[in-house]
C-alpha cells in the first residue's frame, strides 16, 4: 500500500480503539440511580383493573383518578406520588375521582390527603384512649385505682373528647400544608439516601430536625402562655383539666 493509504489506515485503527476504549469505560462508570418509593409500579398494578379507569371532565383518559392526580408521570413528583400511593389503601379510584370532580385535581389530591389523615387521627386518639380508658376504668384493677381517689365524672371525660375532637380538625390540616410546601417546591425534600449524600449525612440532618422541632415546640408553648390573648382564647382550655380527678386517657 502507499504511504498515504498505510496512514489512514491507522488513523482509522486508532480512532476505532479509541471509541472502543470511551464507550468501555462510559459503560462502567456509569451508576443507576435509585428510584424514590414506590416508584411506577403500583399505577401499573391500578392500570390493570378496568374499573379503576378515570375519564377526566375534560375527555382525557386515565388509567385511574390517581393517574390523574400524577398526570401519568408519578415519579416527576416523588412526593405527590407517595402521597397518593398511601391514599389509594384508603380510598378507591372511583371515590378519589369523585372527589376529584367535585373539586378539581389539585384540591381534590389535597383533600384525600386530609381525609386520610383525618382517619388516622381519629383510629390514634380513640384507639389508645379506649385501651387505657378499659384498663383504667373497666379492668378489675379500677377498684385499686380508685381506692382512695374520686373518678372522673362522664361530664368530664365528654368534655375532653369535645376538646380533641375540634383539635383534630385543625392539627390534621398541617401535614397537608407540609406536604403543599414540598411538592410545589418551597422546601427541599430529599427522597433517597444516596441523594442526601449518605447515611452519616442522613443521620446528622435527622438529629438536627429532632433538634429543631424540640426548640420550636418549647417556644410555641412558651409563647402560648406569655401571650395573654393566646393563652386566654386557644391554649388556656389545655389547663382546665389539671387536677386527679379530671386527668383522663381522653384529655
Amino acid at each position: 500500500c502507499t504511504t498515504f493509504d498505510c496512514g489512514a489506515l491507522e488513523n482509522d485503527h486508532t480512532t476505532s480503539t479509541t471509541t472502543i476504549t470511551t464507550t468501555t469505560t462510559m459503560t462502567m462508570t456509569t451508576v443507576t440511580s435509585a428510584v424514590a418509593f414506590p416508584g411506577p409500579q403500583w399505577l401499573e398494578r391500578m392500570a390493570k383493573v378496568p374499573e379503576n379507569a378515570y375519564t377526566a371532565p375534560d375527555g382525557t383518559q386515565y388509567t385511574s383518578a390517581y393517574d390523574a392526580i400524577l398526570d401519568g408521570e408519578p415519579m416527576n413528583e416523588p412526593c405527590r406520588n407517595f402521597n397518593a400511593f398511601v391514599n389509594s389503601f384508603l380510598f378507591s379510584s372511583q371515590f378519589a375521582g369523585k372527589i376529584v370532580n367535585a373539586v378539581g385535581v389539585e384540591w381534590g389530591h389535597y383533600l384525600l390527603c386530609y381525609l386520610r389523615n383525618f382517619i388516622a387521627a381519629l383510629f390514634v386518639y380513640y384507639g389508645t384512649a379506649s385501651i387505657f380508658h378499659y384498663f383504667i376504668y373497666v379492668h378489675p384493677q379500677s377498684e385499686e385505682i380508685f381506692r382512695n381517689r374520686e373518678r372522673p365524672t362522664w361530664e368530664t371525660m365528654w368534655g375532653q373528647i369535645k376538646v380533641s375532637q375540634t383539635s383534630m380538625f385543625v392539627y390534621t390540616m398541617l401535614p397537608v400544608f407540609d406536604e403543599w410546601l414540598i411538592e410545589k417546591g418551597y422546601t427541599r425534600m430529599y427522597y433517597t439516601v444516596e441523594e442526601i449524600g449518605g447515611w452519616p449525612t442522613h443521620i446528622a440532618c435527622l438529629l438536627l430536625y429532632f433538634a429543631c422541632v424540640e426548640v420550636g415546640i418549647y417556644w410555641v408553648h412558651r409563647t402560648l402562655h406569655t401571650n395573654k390573648f393566646l393563652y386566654k382564647y386557644i391554649h388556656l382550655p389545655h389547663h382546665i383539666y389539671n387536677s386527679p380527678e379530671t386527668l383522663t386517657p381522653w384529655a
